[in-house]
């Protein structure tokens, strides 16, 4: 009896010895866990520090957003330029569809950025973007500069011609001055009188069109229907069609797009007036719309004698032009009014048929007024 009692003693004491050793071990197993995870912790709040250093050392504003534009990292740069504040701010200054953006601040700043995106995916699945804004405010005031430059400098080449181009007026306003002056039957005053008036409205076109050469073309877009556009442009150039017999025809359905809309009308009715010079009585004229993917496309072709080869490649330089009246002007700042809207226009052209496709962009500045 007594040798029993001593085996479940010794049982007890082995088993709490067991119990002691295992508790001991989950002991240390805790604290090199502990030890792990303080490491770990560690290690991961210097990356962040790391990464969150070179966030706010880069000199473009950097952040991410998430599907409800939520704003999850920005830097100070980021949080300067969109003025992002409060703990869990909104992104809502970001248009879905802009490449630059114009910021105009409180103590009258204005700025102008430059926004790239990419996809922040998580696991394969997107959640968000990353943005970087880049202020390209002195680079865009360089480049105005540098055109500006451009465009004074071609008016001083030309000096001469635009000079011969008003003289001629002026001598034709002179000699009607004078014959008014000397006096003549009341239908022959009258005859001077409207003579003066073209010839005026004449040297007015001509400095209207140097005035807008020369000056920044500002844009206020806003959406409008292509097709409506043109059509009234059609109306605008009835007279003249009627006059040569010229049959206009139009293809594609409605096609709408952020622009300005007198600007792109200037455009429109300006190539449709050349195409109306271009062909013979009884011509024809084609205008087509096209909705594509990424681009909104205008194209006017005209049957008539064609463009030279030798002139496609200068047809928009300001001055050139091959007509025996004309500036040269009309179709320059055609090219600059596209390129204020992030677009471009393209000419073909061979003997019986000539085209000017226009290319305006989907994701045009709808937001902004462009200064190029």
């Amino acid at each position: 009896m007594k040798q029993e009692k001593l085996s479940e003693t010794e049982a007890i004491k082995e088993t709490l010895k067991a119990f002691i050793e295992a508790t001991e071990e989950l002991n240390r197993s805790y604290n090199q866990l502990k030890q792990e995870v303080n490491r770990l912790s560690q290690e991961l709040a210097t990356q962040k520090n790391l990464l969150k250093a070179i966030i706010e050392s880069i000199h473009d504003g950097v952040l991410a957003i998430d599907k409800n534009r939520q704003v999850l990292v920005a830097n100070v740069k980021a949080r300067e330029l969109l003025g992002i504040n409060g703990s869990n701010p909104m992104c809502t200054v970001l248009p879905d569809n802009q490449k630059d953006l114009e910021l105009y601040y409180l103590n009258g700043e204005k700025k102008v950025i430059r926004i790239y995106k990419s996809p922040l995916k998580q696991e394969g699945k997107e959640i968000g973007e990353v943005i970087v804004l880049r202020d390209v405010t002195r680079e865009r005031e360089l480049e105005e500069e540098n055109s500006r430059k451009e465009r004074l400098s071609a008016m001083g080449r030309m000096a001469v011609t635009v000079a011969h181009e008003i003289r001629n007026p002026l001598g034709s306003i002179e000699l009607f001055a004078g014959l008014i002056k000397r006096g003549g039957t009341k239908e022959e005053i009258e005859k001077w009188a409207s003579s003066i008036q073209k010839v005026t409205k004449s040297i007015n076109n001509l400095i209207s069109n140097m005035l807008m050469f020369t000056r920044p073309i500002y844009i206020e877009p806003q959406e409008c229907n292509l097709k409506e556009l043109v059509e009234n442009c059609i109306d605008a150039a009835k007279a003249a069609l009627k006059e040569k017999e010229i049959s206009v025809g139009m293809e594609g359905d409605e096609v709408a797009a952020w622009v300005d809309p007198e600007l792109i009308k200037q455009v429109i009715l300006n190539l449709i007036i050349n195409a109306i010079q271009a062909v013979d009585e009884k011509g024809k004229i084609k205008i087509k719309l096209e909705d594509r993917k990424d681009e909104q496309l205008i194209s006017i072709t005209d049957n008539g004698c064609g463009i030279p080869k030798e002139h496609l490649d200068r047809i928009f330089e300001p001055f050139f032009t091959t007509k025996k009246k004309g500036t040269g002007l009309g179709l320059a700042i055609v090219h600059r009014i596209i390129e204020a809207h992030h677009g471009r226009i393209t000419v073909e052209s061979i003997p019986g048929k000539t085209t000017f496709n226009i290319y305006l962009p989907k994701d045009v500045q709808v937001h902004t007024r462009n200064l190029t």
